[in-house]
């Protein structure tokens, strides 16, 4: 763009404008750390759909542009309102905002989607959130619009739009809502792969109506940016959306059939669809007839949406798909990548679907977490319509070697020939499936993914187009569904684990397919590590992970000497808290006892959740005495919290201590027992287990009965 483009009235600048530009040659823009596909940082670098149209803008009127780099929306009004920060983008303009900020028209519209676990069938729309804990991004406007318009909704607010969607996929929060855009981006590359979209947001007011903000006094910025924008053109937005990947769901293209399209879809007796040769998951020929593969489905919902007939044709190896279309032998190739190189010949959709290409070694010790630890290795790849072809020429450091199959380069690698093998992530995991590669591991994820559009020949505009349409129509989730269900569905169900394990391991092994970044599987490794052993509403350890650390203390009680105390804690009245208040009164209930027991244990003392409003607290190297002592102060402490909804909540507690030979179920039935007498004897109290007077210890307090004597701690 020439220097002089601000100058030369294309834009309609007033003098004033004119000066203030050539007083203000940088703009100090906002930059989020992880919210793509629009606003981002990589590698130190803002990146991202906003950031491209604010380039644009800024190119438009030859400013500089300084991407201010945060991840907390609050600091970023805080700037704006001390003049340290010019412009925020993709911003949405709302009451709150209006009082210190002031906004252009909206340069990008989307809708709000749900997002839930898979196994939640019971969140379909926003009645169905009544009552339920949504996890929203602190400062964002879907706060301000959820908390305003549904009282009802319980709100979890987090920092971040991922950590948004990690409260829902690890148990804290029921749901989210967000562009399907960018919760898909993130659910792909940070390995969320157990939520879904269960719905949209059927509200114009949680809709992302997104603008660009300046400070309230700055009107004369806000005028010189519009200006800018009005000056973008349809086809300047068209690429950028393309870039990204945004066309369906952020209204870049028309979608709407013309009278021209329809007269040449019926004029379309069939529609010949060309493949080289079976390469599943993508394309291959199912047991019963018919095609199956991720292209498979996704062609067969396209075959709906424009009402025309496909018909497969697999090439062999008589002749290619390039020559197939340049000879009009075949109309359509479902799944090429773009290569300028063919340009003269063929013609590309926009891309319907977005791949990670990743590295798959025998070892753990290859973790590609920069593409430079790659020099020098040998790598095989398998060429052809994947456009895998491009690896040797975009990482020149690296030996790649042409494989013609993954089953042969996992053969190489086993031999000592190849350091790795670089594919697709659903080929790899196909191929552990079908030919059970349980040796190999996903290392790392080279930079750019796989990017897949349909190629058409260069004399069939009007087949591109009709096919375009009907890609746009489908939106992106259709693609991204389809994805999911072969990639994250079908590589699980073999694998029979009980629902925990289910849930935990299906993670796992995505996490094992995408292997993204070392610091991130090793953080994700944890976190779905404490997920399989922690109660999702106490954030207390589960019933499976008290029943791992009985076991392991019954081997050390077994020694002579050592004993393991064990507390069993039960709410008292707990029902009617439900049956009067609710379940969710019910919930915070239990998280409030669960806190304040938490603060009584200490260090050596285990904590968690026996099941419904029942805790356990076990006691390793624990007397009689000592056990008894800690569950008088649980007593007291539940006691003394502050009155709730409910009122006052009690606890009753069973105190028992391993004896020689006593097996973990029999020293947990004693302690229900107590429990059990505890309840009966007039609640908010503790019961000691009958024991041997020979097995007791001097240090039992005479206050503390056991069950021989009958007595009781006085109620409080």
């Amino acid at each position: 763009m020439s220097t002089a483009l601000a100058d030369s009235g294309e834009l309609g600048l007033t003098d004033q404008e004119k000066q203030w530009l050539s007083k203000h040659t940088v703009l100090r823009v906002h930059n989020e750390r992880n919210w793509p596909p629009f606003n981002f940082n990589e590698n130190g670098k803002a990146t991202g759909m906003s950031i491209d149209y604010m380039n644009l803008i800024a190119t438009k009127l030859n400013v500089g542009v300084q991407y201010v780099t945060d991840d907390d929306w609050e600091h970023f009004f805080e700037w704006i309102r001390s003049g340290s920060l010019d412009v925020m983008l993709n911003i949405v303009n709302t009451p709150a905002r209006r009082e210190f900020m002031t906004f252009t028209e909206p340069y990008l519209i989307s809708p709000a989607g749900i997002f839930v676990t898979r196994d939640n069938r019971s969140i379909h729309s926003l009645d169905d959130l009544n009552g339920k804990v949504v996890a929203v991004t602190r400062g964002f406007f879907m706060e301000e619009m959820l908390k305003k318009n549904y009282p009802g909704i319980r709100l979890l607010v987090e920092g971040s739009t991922l950590q948004n969607l990690e409260s829902v996929a690890f148990g804290r929060a029921d749901a989210t809502i967000g562009i399907p855009g960018v919760m898909n981006y993130l659910i792909d590359t940070h390995f969320l792969t157990n939520l879904k979209l269960a719905g949209q947001a059927n509200d114009k007011r949680l809709s992302s109506v997104m603008s660009i903000g300046v400070r309230k006094d700055q009107t004369m910025l806000r005028g010189i940016l519009q200006k800018a924008m009005n000056q973008v053109t349809p086809q300047e937005m068209k690429l950028l959306y393309a870039r990204w990947n945004l066309n369906a769901q952020h209204q870049s293209l028309p979608a709407e059939m013309t009278d021209e399209d329809k007269q040449f879809i019926t004029n379309l007796p069939s529609v010949r669809v060309c493949y080289q040769e079976a390469a599943m998951p993508y394309i291959g020929k199912a047991t019963g007839g018919g095609y199956q593969g991720i292209v498979a489905d996704l062609m067969r919902q396209l075959e709906k949406q424009l009402q025309v007939n496909f018909q497969w044709i697999e090439l062999g190896d008589s002749m290619g798909s390039e020559q197939a279309l340049k000879t009009s032998f075949c109309d359509l190739l479902p799944m090429v990548t773009v290569n300028s190189e063919r340009n003269s010949f063929m013609r590309y959709t926009s891309p319907y679907l977005q791949v990670p290409i990743v590295l798959a070694s025998l070892h753990d010790d290859l973790f590609l977490g920069d593409t430079s630890q790659l020099k020098g290795q040998t790598i095989g790849y398998v060429p052809g319509w994947l456009g895998l072809e491009s690896l040797p020429r975009r990482y020149p450091d690296v030996h790649f070697e042409e494989v013609a199959s993954l089953d042969e380069g996992v053969q190489l690698m086993r031999q000592g020939k190849l350091d790795g093998l670089a594919d697709t992530v659903p080929a790899i995991a196909y191929g552990m499936q079908q030919y059970g590669w349980s040796d190999i591991k996903i290392s790392g994820r080279f930079d750019e993914p796989l990017l897949m559009s349909m190629g058409v020949s260069q004399q069939k505009q009007q087949l591109q187009a009709v096919l375009q349409k009907g890609l746009l129509a489908l939106g992106d989730e259709v693609p991204q569904q389809i994805y999911r269900q072969w990639v994250s569905v079908k590589y699980v169900q073999p694998f029979d684990f009980t629902w925990v394990w289910r849930s935990a391991v299906g993670i796992l092994v995505i996490l094992g397919f995408l292997g993204y970044r070392n610091k991130q599987l090793r953080r994700f490794n944890r976190q779905l590590e404490r997920m399989a052993v922690t109660d999702a509403l106490t954030d207390l350890f589960n019933r499976k992970k008290l029943d791992e650390i009985l076991a392991e203390e019954q081997k050390r009680w077994s020694e002579p000497g050592n004993t393991c105390g064990v507390l069993l804690l039960d709410l008292d009245h707990f029902k009617q808290v439900n049956d009067h208040y609710g379940h969710q009164v019910g919930d915070e209930v239990l998280q409030r006892v669960g806190q304040a027991v938490s603060a009584v244990v200490g260090h050596g003392q285990t904590l968690g959740r026996w099941g419904g409003e029942e805790f356990m607290v076990i006691c390793p190297s624990h007397s009689l005495g000592m056990a008894s002592r800690l569950a008088d102060i649980i007593r007291r402490e539940v006691a003394q919290l502050p009155p709730g909804v409910s009122g006052v909540q009690t606890t009753s507690i069973g105190v028992a201590v391993s004896q020689p030979g006593e097996t973990v179920v029999e020293l947990v039935k004693r302690a229900d027992q107590a429990l059990y007498r505890a309840k009966q004897e007039g609640r908010n109290r503790v019961a000691v287990a009958s024991i041997s007077v020979e097995s007791m210890h001097s240090d039992m307090p005479a206050n503390i009965p056991v069950e021989r004597r009958g007595s009781d701690v006085p109620t409080k």
